[in-house]
């Protein structure tokens, strides 16, 4: 997504990866899984990779071929997998408004505005 138009008629440029106006939300519950797939998915493949099974485990867990790609490269893939748990967050840096994803890899959002004059107070 490279631009997203907020409610006071700002653009939000999306381009520059990373975006400062762009974040993903996981919940608890949903890292809590992530956490777990992720250990498993480490384990399977350095197990893969100990057994002969390399390039196999690679095509059946990965969604493209990286065969040449180192070791580190394949945990790193592992674990900056979170698609398909997060939702997107974007701000807008004209007005302040917080955009929440209402479903992953749906494009229809909730918009929430600052109170006016106002300053949170967190005492607990």
């Amino acid at each position: 997504m490279p631009k997203f138009c907020c409610h006071c008629g700002f653009v939000v440029s999306l381009v520059n990866v990373p975006s400062p106006h762009e974040a993903s939300l996981i919940s608890d519950a949903d890292e809590d899984e992530l956490c777990n797939i992720r250990t498993e998915r480490i384990a399977s493949f350095l197990a893969a990779c100990r057994e002969g099974g390399r390039n196999a485990w690679i095509k059946c867990y990965l969604k493209h071929t990286m065969y040449d790609s180192s070791d580190a490269s394949i945990i790193e893939e592992i674990v900056a997998n979170a698609d398909s748990f997060s939702r997107g967050v974007i701000t807008c840096p004209q007005c302040g408004r917080l955009y929440l994803q209402r479903k992953q890899s749906e494009n229809e959002w909730d918009c929430f505005a600052p109170e006016p004059d106002t300053k949170s107070k967190n005492d607990g």
